[in-house]
């Protein structure tokens, strides 16, 4: 060991299919301020590895610190290797989530990657700084910590020389105050160049414990606030600079677990409520919000305009199943609430559902997927349960428990080819999920896939909103309906891409990890991912895909059996039919060909005058008149639609950073509410022309 001087912080994203985490590394960025203010040291913050891997070519830090999370531990671990290999005398720490927590598990992890030379537990602040005083003494890793630290916990651990294994003792930073602001002080300024999300994070820590969730340890119960002045300046700051320039982004990332919850956290939106009016910024915010205390997390969502959405994360709403994962502490019912309570004040709700949770069965999760529908969230995040390092979920004891079968596969866009020295290396992310368990076949899983992917097209992002609106003012079902399609999309084009659509979820499933990792290490393999051939986000993928090369085939489906279960639950009047049949024509040419930008499109409507105004209704949540709909002529006529000025703007800006390729597009829609950029209507009238936009939060607006 070498006392160090050169600092160097890396919390990577790979780069090569689109920016996997497009995060502002704020992060480290406060572990650079707090090792400035506490020892006066400067540190680099590095976010992209082209960058890193660049740098220490001309240059070579005495401490390099990665990140290690979900999405970047096998590319830390990987360019950490080949800088000890080539560098040894660079002290290499490493820190963060997936660090293991148990001690066995920890050592065993330390013996498998020698070239971490420290590794921090949890939090980051206390084990850095002492692991930095500790060098300037002289400290080696052959020995044991005996130098009495500034702190009662040093935070840190090792294995040196020999079976010397060193494992320090958890610490929490308990005075939030005391940090420094990566923002204030001008550090995360190169990031927020518009590629980048910003991102803030009110306190630090969970009451709750999930047995899933890497937070769900009693080391995070303690809920600890930073200051409302900070957070209020660093809010400012990031609107300056990000609204001041129509081409950067809009959205923000708030890293909390229960935002709204806490009395500061309406303090902080109403700081976003003025930035957005004097910034026009953010539009969207993408959080967690509170999963107890509604009334409190419903204001927050009040006073940012509907910016937010609201969650209602149940995970499942089975009572064994809630018991098994430890998440009994957490009301269900009032989850459920949040999305009608929320329509009440016009913003969006969304919730998370887990597949294959203990104790989970086929039918107890589509019960779960049911009442959600039919609660009327915004959109279901389905996601599939994922073993993350350093939880309870994870644990021998856990697997053999309920019998997890599990399986190997990419995780989407965390992989690339780079190079170091001029030579090429490979890395890629490996997640294993669970694909059935004792109560739970893997014939019963791809059913719940197949059932994932026919919300998430049929349901989410609300593309049919205006349908299941119409279906809930005359007492039809929504699930209802889904499950209609689920039941007759055989035969019709929609099974061509469900057809893909499992044999991508099949496919991209490995039986062990090392096959996996070898097939990593193959350029070939990775190029293939990076062109989007393998490796995707299948849900959104296909979802995609059926919007675009298939829009013509999911209409029909979901037309013809929207008609016959009106009619079988004797609901259709001749007119609704003809009503219903307009609605499809807008949706269609709302979407068409939508992320090609040159593309105007018609149609022709049987009730023109009334049919846009309809959309706008539902979209609203207001009754429609069936009684006057009943007695009107139908009118043909051709309607114009086009993208106006402002959708094309961010529309352009989506394209450029992830392009309109079948994979850009899933990526897109991983990001945004698709419906704001349906096209907008151009009706004729005597007066002249009227812009409509039907289904939008905006409602009518005339040109």
């Amino acid at each position: 060991m070498i006392t160090p001087k050169r600092i160097w912080l890396a919390d990577l994203t790979y780069t090569q299919q689109s920016l996997a985490s497009d995060v502002v590394p704020a992060a480290i960025g406060g572990l650079a301020e707090i090792v400035k203010k506490t020892l006066g040291m400067e540190s680099k913050v590095f976010k992209l590895p082209e960058n890193l891997l660049g740098a220490i070519e001309v240059e070579q830090p005495d401490i390099i610190g990665f990140s290690n999370y979900v999405w970047n531990a096998t590319l830390s671990l990987t360019i950490a290797s080949l800088i000890k290999a080539k560098f040894p005398n660079i002290t290499i720490v490493m820190g963060g989530p997936n660090i293991p927590s148990v001690s066995a598990d920890l050592e065993y992890f330390l013996n498998e990657n020698r070239q971490i030379d420290f590794a921090v537990i949890k939090e980051g602040e206390i084990g850095l700084i002492n692991i930095i005083k500790l060098l300037i003494n002289g400290f080696e890793r052959d020995s044991i910590v005996t130098a009495p630290l500034d702190f009662s916990t040093d935070g840190f651990s090792y294995l040196g020389e020999g079976d010397i294994f060193y494992e320090g003792k958890l610490a929490r930073f308990m005075n939030l105050e005391e940090l420094p602001s990566p923002y204030l002080s001008g550090r995360m300024d190169e990031f927020l160049d518009g590629r980048f999300m910003p991102v803030i994070q009110t306190n630090r820590g969970c009451p709750f414990t999930c047995t899933f969730c890497t937070e769900g340890q009693s080391y995070w119960s303690k809920v600890r606030k930073k200051p409302i002045e900070v957070l209020q300046a660093e809010v400012k700051y990031i609107a300056k600079i990000m609204g001041s320039d129509s081409e950067k982004r809009k959205d923000l990332l708030i890293a909390d677990s229960n935002f709204g919850m806490y009395d500061p956290d309406q303090e902080v939106a109403r700081t976003l409520r003025d930035t957005q009016e004097t910034y026009g910024w953010p539009t969207y915010i993408n959080v967690a919000t509170g999963k107890n205390k509604k009334e409190k997390v419903l204001e927050t969502a009040r006073i940012v305009n509907g910016a937010m959405n609201l969650a209602g994360s149940v995970q499942s709403l089975d009572e064994k199943v809630l018991i098994n994962i430890k998440r009994d502490n957490i009301s269900p019912d009032a989850l459920l609430d949040m999305a009608l309570l929320a329509a009440e004040i016009g913003t969006n709700t969304y919730s998370e559902v887990i597949l294959a949770l203990p104790g989970e069965t086929k039918v107890s999760h589509f019960s779960t997927l049911k009442k959600l529908v039919d609660a009327g969230f915004t959109m279901l995040a389905m996601y599939q349960m994922m073993l993350l390092p350093a939880t309870e979920m994870n644990s021998a004891d856990t697997r053999d428990k309920y019998g997890f079968v599990t399986r190997f596969r990419l995780l989407p866009r965390c992989y690339g080819v780079y190079k170091f020295f001029g030579e090429e290396f490979t890395s890629a992310e490996i997640e294993e999920i669970v694909v059935s368990h004792k109560e739970m076949s893997l014939d019963d899983y791809l059913e719940c896939r197949i059932m994932h992917f026919f919300i998430t097209t049929f349901y989410n992002d609300g593309v049919f909103l205006e349908f299941h609106r119409l279906l809930q003012q005359i007492g039809g079902s929504s699930y209802e309906w889904i499950e209609a399609m689920h039941g007759a999309y055989k035969g019709t084009e929609v099974e061509e891409f469900v057809s893909e659509f499992v044999s991508d979820t099949l496919g991209e499933l490995y039986e062990d990890r090392i096959t996996l990792e070898n097939h990593t290490k193959s350029t070939n393999f990775l190029n293939r991912a990076i062109l989007g051939e393998i490796g995707n986000n299948v849900l959104y993928f296909h979802k995609g895909r059926s919007l675009t090369k298939y829009l013509e085939g999911t209409m029909l489906l979901a037309q013809e059996t929207l008609l016959e279960y009106l009619q079988a639950k004797k609901l259709l009047t001749p007119a609704l039919k003809l009503i219903i049949a307009d609605m499809f024509k807008i949706r269609v040419a709302q979407l068409e060909n939508i992320f090609n930008l040159e593309i105007h499109t018609k149609a022709v409507l049987n009730f023109p005058e009334q049919s846009i105004p309809i959309l706008d209704l539902l979209f609203k949540g207001k009754d429609i008149d069936l009684l006057q709909l009943s007695a009107a002529q139908p009118e043909e006529r051709m309607i114009n639609f086009s993208l106006s000025d402002s959708q094309l703007e961010e529309l352009i800006s989506f394209n450029k950073l992830f392009g309109n390729s079948d994979m850009g597009i899933s990526r897109i829609l991983s990001r945004v509410y698709l419906r704001n950029f349906f096209r907008k209507s151009i009706v004729n009238t005597e007066n002249g022309q009227t812009s409509y936009i039907p289904g939008s939060q905006f409602g009518f607006r005339e040109s």
